[in-house]
């Protein structure tokens, strides 16, 4: 998943992280470069990084969306979820407890997200 944005301040929190302002909301990142504020960046995250359901971790970014597609790959299930702007790809562990249509909340933790520059 590939997620444009802009860094809303470019220094780091007390845990060496950055704010991202993106069509679907601010994210927390890790970065690999040092950024400004207003900085263009992509923050990546792989899909299966990503959860349904509550934060687990404490700090991990929400966003809201609705599940758009829903593939059974046997070890896994392959999900869409459209954000309005955005879709990303989510990878659940069956069984599943959604179905196409669902409004499902997405945890992004912050470990999981790099921002690079764009």
């Amino acid at each position: 998943n590939f997620i444009k944005g802009r860094v809303s301040a470019g220094e780091r929190d007390t845990g060496g992280l950055i704010t991202v302002e993106t069509p679907i909301g601010q994210l927390k990142s890790r970065i690999t470069d040092d950024f400004g504020s207003g900085d263009e960046v992509v923050v990546v995250i792989r899909p299966e990084c990503i959860t349904i359901g509550p934060d687990m971790v404490g700090n991990a970014s929400i966003v809201e969306g609705t599940v758009s597609e829903m593939t059974f790959l046997g070890n896994l299930i392959d999900c869409a979820v459209d954000l309005g702007e955005q879709s990303l790809q989510v990878q659940l562990v069956p069984p599943a407890t959604i179905d196409v249509g669902d409004k499902v909340t997405l945890c992004l933790p912050p470990d999981n997200c790099i921002a690079m520059r764009g």
